[in-house]
């Protein structure tokens, strides 16, 4: 909700604010499992209130939503393994009932995990530990990313403020800055087109 609303505006960043950070760490630590008590504690939390205000989704939740988005029969994904991940589907659903297809992605969902970002899912399984030693995540080249046509629109917009950001770093001669934007560009500008 919070880069939809970023993208919603032409260039009106939203405001952003520590707190919002915070959430978002709270609700991390949260799908990572850890206790409701040990969250309280550490975040100041007086009520279970306070912290259950981050408690939005459930994981089988997440898991509906993400599984019939990026596994169902008619998406439409795209992201560095998009391809093979959209071959191994379609040869599971070969000659399968509406019913039978339904069963298949719901059991894959049981299976898989569904790490929502901004712009897509991460299918990366944390229990596997971290998967970015620390450095953050650019998921546009991560092979963990899929998006779906659903954020088209925020990855278009996306796409038009880093054109016009790696134009300003060229009239401003940065050129360190342009080649460290240019890399991300090349790998979204592929799921824009």
């Amino acid at each position: 909700m919070l880069i939809q609303i970023l993208f919603v505006k032409k260039i009106n960043l939203y405001p952003l604010k520590t707190h919002q950070f915070r959430a978002t760490f709270v609700r991390g630590i949260i799908k990572q499992k850890v206790p409701i008590a040990h969250i309280m504690k550490q975040f100041s939390h007086v009520s279970i209130e306070m912290t259950s205000y981050y408690l939005t989704l459930k994981e089988e939740e997440v898991k509906e939503i993400y599984s019939d988005m990026i596994l169902g029969k008619d998406s439409k994904i795209a992201g560095l393994r998009a391809k093979e991940i959209k071959a191994k589907l379609n040869e599971q659903f070969r000659g399968k009932t509406e019913q039978e297809i339904d069963n298949i992605v719901s059991n894959l969902s049981k299976s898989m995990s569904f790490n929502p970002l901004p712009t897509g899912v991460c299918l990366y399984d944390f229990r596997r530990g971290n998967c970015s030693d620390g450095d953050g995540c650019f998921f546009y080249n991560c092979p963990n990313y899929i998006t779906e046509v659903k954020f088209y629109p925020i990855l278009k917009q996306e796409l038009e403020l880093m054109e016009k950001e790696m134009i300003r770093y060229k009239e401003l001669g940065q050129q360190r800055s342009w080649e460290r934007q240019y890399v991300k560009y090349k790998y979204l500008k592929p799921l824009v087109d």
